[in-house]
């Protein structure tokens, strides 16, 4: 809730006015953040994008039982990779008004290809708003994030934790990458002990 909290927060410092956006939510998983836009942004439409069809099946299943008049238009999901996102034939090359992601750049193996993405997918100004884990500076502070956040969780939980968290970006990588793909405005912020938000505008 904080993440869709802040995002329109974003959206309503800058000014944003289009009638109808279009959202897009990367690697939405089972929809949590899409639906929590689509509720709170009556007039969006939200496109869910995961590379699982699993992801996909029980997002749809989870959207046609809470909500299966409130937003049939409104809230969609779509199966795709990064890949094919980041190719300028894809079906959905400039048509983003918004931007999201959560936790999802660390699984990337090569950052290029995400920004790559970014840039297809997006109008010229489009508005951006990325958050994902912050790889901490030594493996200790990774331990004790985990005990703070996760204490009593299953040990293949705390495993996948550990191994994110030591697999995700700096906020220092995460500006120089952006420096290199050059293909816009951010910021780039550490947020809470474990995460990073990058917040701007891809431009053309």
């Amino acid at each position: 809730e904080d993440m869709v909290n802040q995002l329109l927060d974003t959206l309503r410092k800058s000014n944003f006015e289009a009638d109808k956006p279009l959202v897009l939510d990367l690697g939405c998983g089972p929809g949590n953040i899409a639906e929590r836009i689509s509720s709170r942004w009556k007039k969006a439409k939200v496109i869910g994008i995961d590379d699982s069809p699993e992801m996909i099946r029980v997002a749809n299943k989870r959207k046609n039982l809470r909500y299966p008049n409130l937003f049939s238009r409104r809230l969609e999901y779509i199966q795709m990779n990064i890949s094919s996102l980041a190719k300028s034939e894809s079906s959905l090359a400039s048509c983003a008004d918004v931007v999201v992601s959560n936790s999802l750049i660390h699984h990337i193996h090569d950052p290029n290809l995400f920004f790559s993405a970014l840039l297809n997918v997006s109008k010229n100004g489009a508005i951006h708003f990325h958050r994902d884990l912050r790889r901490p500076s030594t493996y200790d502070e990774v331990l004790d994030i985990q005990k703070r956040n996760l204490p009593n969780a299953p040990q293949i939980m705390v495993r996948d934790f550990i191994a994110s968290l030591s697999a995700a970006y700096t906020c220092k990588e995460i500006k120089i990458l952006l420096e290199a793909a050059k293909i816009g405005k951010f910021i780039v912020s550490e947020k809470d002990d474990r995460y990073i938000d990058i917040i701007g505008n891809v431009y053309k």
